[in-house]
């Protein structure tokens, strides 16, 4: 549903977020310059798609070495502030992961710039912050 004839792959973010207002969601890809833009969304129980790129070492408790681009669920925060996600590189019963807050901004922000997606029903779906 979210294939790209002309990127040859699905990663077109406009393209993913039109599939998700196919199935009765809203959504808009934004840029955060910190996760206490994120932490402002999932406070009001919506999850955010962020895009993370990964060096070996960068990001303690991957499923995996590094990535030049991965994107995954942040579904929370711990009371000491580090992200809780879902990784959908983990095993089954292995999803939910908690990256160590810092660490987790290093590869989100140097990554992807703070890319992420916003999808959620369109009456709890907040305007975008740009």
């Amino acid at each position: 549903g979210t294939y790209d004839p002309v990127y040859d792959g699905c990663g077109n973010w406009p393209f993913n977020v039109a599939y998700a207002s196919e199935h009765g969601l809203g959504g808009y890809v934004e840029r955060f310059s910190s996760l206490a833009d994120v932490e402002r969304l999932v406070a009001r129980g919506i999850p955010v798609i962020a895009s993370i790129k990964v060096a070996p070492g960068e990001l303690e408790g991957t499923p995996y070495k590094s990535t030049d681009g991965h994107l995954l669920v942040v579904r929370g925060f711990t009371e000491a502030g580090d992200v809780i996600v879902n990784e959908p590189d983990g095993e089954p019963g292995a999803i939910r992961r908690v990256y160590e807050r810092d660490q987790f901004a290093h590869v989100w922000q140097h990554g992807s710039r703070g890319a992420v997606y916003v999808i959620a029903p369109p009456a709890d779906l907040p305007a975008p912050q740009s």
